[in-house]
């Protein structure tokens, strides 16, 4: 678990993961009454307008250092749950543990998140092999490199 006094809960440290890493990295400032989660950003220097788009906001490098600490909490809870499966989950059962684990309310939320996570596993030392098969369907093994 995260050390420090969790300013956003898990769901909305996903919410805002999913935002500011995937999609269009970042949010349009049109957008913001929609999500007062990025105000919150914007108002804790975690977010900044963007030099490019004047009407967007990014992760500022305060803003990516406090989430990098989310992301490796996730990964770290995730690692450690399919230790307890011999390092093999299947896709489907991935995405229902993230749902449950972080009290997520959207299921495309709980895949888009499992797929960054997954992508990004080989920072934290691991090597994640997709693959198919008729009894299980999709499924990962998780490898240390």
């Amino acid at each position: 678990m995260m050390s420090q006094i969790p300013v956003f809960t898990y769901a909305e440290a996903i919410e805002l993961i999913l935002g500011f890493y995937t999609f269009t990295l970042g949010y349009w400032e049109d957008e913001l009454d929609e999500y007062p989660l990025v105000k919150r950003c914007i108002e804790l220097g975690y977010a900044i307008r963007d030099n490019e788009h004047e009407d967007k906001y990014i992760l500022s490098n305060k803003g990516q250092e406090f989430f990098h600490a989310y992301i490796k909490s996730i990964s770290e809870q995730l690692i450690s749950e399919v230790k307890k499966q011999n390092y093999e989950a299947t896709f489907d059962g991935i995405e229902k543990w993230f749902r449950k684990e972080f009290q997520l309310e959207n299921e495309n939320d709980s895949k888009e998140i499992a797929e960054y996570i997954i992508l990004n596993l080989n920072r934290y030392g691991f090597k994640v092999i997709k693959g198919f098969s008729q009894s299980k369907g999709s499924f990962c093994q998780f490898m240390e490199c």
